[in-house]
């Protein structure tokens, strides 16, 4: 896969505190995916249905400030740092738009129906430092651009139907 140039956006949402700037990649956020990265992540499950909190106008902005939804966290500048989401009624498959949130540190989706394969994406997010996508129906392999993800400290994938070894870094 080619891949493009890192383009900078800034968003912000109306009546909220900005969102934080987020590195895009026009690989990774193309003009299939909303305008917000997390909006991705909502079109792509039903987690609107298990917390309304997360939610999503037509044009893939949040409704609300993402910082207030269930399992969200931000830091103090309003950025997106960890998304902790542990519900087996959770339907759905991974987005390559959350591959785009630079600030992103931590991602727990598990004990989930999350299917399909590990977003290629999600190796842009160098500051990820713990990653569990344990207990979920995830097939392939890992995706070799994963090993530019040099700050990971822990990566929990069991319980998933994947191949293969961890890419180098």
């Amino acid at each position: 896969m080619l891949l493009l140039g890192i383009y900078i956006y800034c968003v912000s949402i109306a009546t909220t505190k900005a969102m934080s700037i987020v590195s895009h990649r026009e690989d990774v956020v193309g003009s299939e995916w909303p305008i917000d990265p997390i909006c991705g992540f909502v079109a792509a499950t039903n987690i609107e249905t298990i917390y309304p909190s997360w939610s999503c106008n037509v044009s893939g902005v949040p409704n609300s400030d993402a910082c207030n939804w269930h399992g969200v966290s931000c830091s103090v500048e309003g950025e997106l740092v960890s998304i902790l989401v542990q519900d087996n009624k959770l339907v759905g498959t991974l987005t390559p738009s959350l591959g785009s949130i630079a600030s992103i540190d931590e991602i727990s989706i598990l004990l989930t129906n999350i299917t399909g394969s590990l977003p290629s994406s999600w190796g842009f997010m160098i500051g990820m430092q713990k990653l569990d996508l344990s207990s979920n129906s995830l097939t392939g392999s890992l995706p070799s651009s994963w090993g530019s993800m040099t700050g990971m400290q822990q990566l929990h994938l069991h319980s998933n139907s994947l191949a293969g070894s961890l890419p180098s870094s």
